[in-house]
């Protein structure tokens, strides 16, 4: 993250005093005046306003940190202390507490470390309740980093009643920047060698990254780049069938990303749609994209014929 330094100049000026006697019709010659001896006023200097220097990344835990993430009549909810557990991982403390006369569900949607897409996650609050919760993000996460890299933990806080169908109480995007988000160094996916471009356009970009197979099935390995504020969800369409090896196979998609993250997913398909199959010579389906936010809006639907032929031999 870059600083913007401003230079500022000063302008000296420097007065030239001279002057001139009109000539006299007769008598003695008058004696000239004498040079003025004043200095000119001096510049007052300027002292610039110092800019606020961030917080140090830590040596020793626990670090002394909180935030309020809420604080309404519904609900209560801060980040009251940030750590190292003994594997390293970074651990944010959560304080919750129920104001509210009804059941309480609490999302943190859309989540992210440092631009890299985590998994969203959702807590149960009982009337009444006031609880304690850690949030790991797991050194895997930020290996690209560093263990000991500034953080920064955005997400969608999405609060609504686990009783009714009702309004969201509340619905807001957050990020936590324990250390400042000058320092903060955002994921950027870098396209490697043989990774395939499988849908491009306003919002997102896909990159068929890889294949694997394991007991479950055989996937699809991708990178998806979100290029816009708004969430995201990558699906595979409901109305086109999904093929392997040019016959119809079951395969789900329904990954979601927060504004300018990235997502490193993958597309499973199924131990049963590798039967009697020894290589993956083809795929083919149609991957689509839309808010997850609201179905209804169109706006960002968005579709990709997507066409691969991984050669990939099987166990």
């Amino acid at each position: 993250m870059k600083k913007l330094v401003r230079l500022s100049a000063f302008l000296l000026c420097l007065a030239l005093l001279s002057g001139c006697g009109a000539p006299r019709a007769a008598g003695p010659e008058a004696a000239p005046e004498p040079a003025s001896s004043a200095a000119p006023a001096p510049t007052p200097e300027l002292t610039p306003e110092p800019s606020p220097s961030p917080t140090p990344v830590p040596e020793s835990f626990p670090f002394d940190f909180s935030q309020t993430l809420a604080d309404t009549e519904e609900l209560g909810l801060s980040v009251t202390a940030l750590g190292q557990d003994a594997e390293g991982n970074w651990v944010f403390h959560l304080y919750m507490e129920n104001r509210a006369a009804e059941i309480l569900s609490i999302r943190f949607l859309y989540q992210s470390i440092n631009g890299l897409t985590i998994e969203p996650f959702k807590y149960r609050l009982a009337v009444g309740e006031a609880a304690e919760h850690e949030v790991r993000v797991f050194h895997e996460v930020l290996e690209s980093f560093g263990s000991s890299a500034p953080l920064e933990w955005a997400f969608t806080l999405r609060v609504t009643s686990a009783e009714r169908n009702r309004e969201p109480f509340l619905m807001e995007a957050l990020s936590v920047c324990p250390f400042g988000a000058e320092l903060v160094e955002r994921y950027v996916y870098e396209p490697a060698e043989g990774d395939a471009l499988i849908m491009d356009n306003d919002l997102i970009s896909v990159y068929a990254t890889g294949y694997s197979q394991s007991e479950e099935g055989f996937a699809l390995e991708y990178a998806a780049v979100s290029k816009t504020d708004a969430p995201l969800r990558l699906r595979l369409s409901p109305e086109q069938p999904c093929t392997l090896n040019g016959r119809s196979v079951s395969a789900e998609l329904s990954d979601e990303l927060g504004g300018h993250s990235t997502l490193i997913g993958y597309l499973p398909f199924g131990a049963d749609a590798l039967a009697g199959e020894t290589r993956v010579e083809s795929l083919r389906f149609v991957l689509q994209l839309d808010d997850p936010a609201d179905l209804g809006n169109r706006r960002l639907d968005r579709r990709a014929w997507v066409v691969l032929s991984p050669d990939y031999p099987l166990d």
